[in-house]
């Protein structure tokens, strides 16, 4: 049986409190927010443990999907990332710590 594509699937299901979009947003403001705020030891700790976050939730992603367009998300949202890093060590990019 063929699984409805995933926007579809979005639009038709609001979650709510519950969506884990939203859920990460949130928790993106508030580590940022900490972070930035924090002394730098205090600041590592909370980038490690937003980083656990992180990595959980994107095993958890790829185990529990079949649907083509969310690794297909995933898998170009990685490649951002790794730009960003390509970009960082060339003294291109930016970061906190």
């Amino acid at each position: 049986m063929a699984s409805k594509p995933l926007s579809e699937n979005l639009r038709q299901n609001p979650l709510g409190d519950k969506d884990p979009l939203r859920i990460a947003l949130r928790r993106s403001d508030s580590f940022q927010a900490e972070i930035q705020s924090a002394d730098p030891i205090t600041a590592r700790q909370l980038l490690a443990a937003w980083k656990e976050i992180i990595i959980e939730n994107c095993v958890k992603a790829v185990r529990e999907t079949n649907h083509l367009d969310a690794l297909a998300t995933l898998d170009s949202q990685a490649g951002v990332l790794l730009r960003f890093i390509l970009l960082d060590q060339d003294g291109n990019g930016g970061g906190v710590l």
